[in-house]
């Protein structure tokens, strides 16, 4: 998958044929502390694509739907692992999302509050706010992610077709 740039320009990325998928579009962060919101804009051109997003066999969530974007930030130190007590608050995705259902321009901002955001295993900000919010203090990578059914980074790909995703802006407020 390339990421490309018109010099001063959005980026963008086309999703790529399965088996290749696009996971997470990710770039260094800041600490979010003393923020309200985190959001993004971009564009999704669609050419009859044809989805798939089961990467994982246990992904048995809302088969048959479109595949979706949200939010995302991750802790430093994260092990990538999830493991209960231990890193599964350093990784959080916005409750709020967008589906891949048609073309066009979208926004989506989300508040850095309780009840906006979910762990690696899926609970809410407000089941450990301490953790929440030092997470937010401590941030390695603001994004994006893409994936479908019951996991929100597990990745997209077109079987058919084609789909081109432009990013055009990520922003802190």
């Amino acid at each position: 998958m390339r990421l490309v740039s018109d010099p001063g320009g959005p980026w963008s990325f086309s999703f790529p044929p399965y088996p290749a998928h696009a996971n997470y579009l990710v770039t260094p962060g800041v600490s979010l502390a003393g923020h309200r919101s985190l959001s993004m804009t971009f564009i999704l051109t669609l050419n009859a694509p044809d989805w798939f997003w089961r990467f994982d066999a246990n992904n048995v969530c809302n088969i048959g739907s479109p595949p979706f974007v949200h939010l995302y930030f991750q802790r430093n130190a994260d092990d990538l692992r999830g493991t209960p007590g231990a890193t599964e608050y350093y990784r959080w995705w916005s409750r709020a999302y967008i589906d891949f259902n048609s073309s066009g321009r979208f926004v989506l901002t989300v508040p850095l509050s309780t009840g906006n955001w979910v762990d690696v295993l899926g609970h809410d900000n407000a089941t450990n706010v301490p953790m929440f919010l030092s997470a937010e203090q401590d941030v390695a990578y603001i994004g994006m992610t893409f994936g479908g059914g019951c996991f929100n980074g597990h990745g997209v790909a077109v079987t058919n077709g084609s789909a081109i995703f432009t990013l055009i802006s990520l922003v802190l407020d």
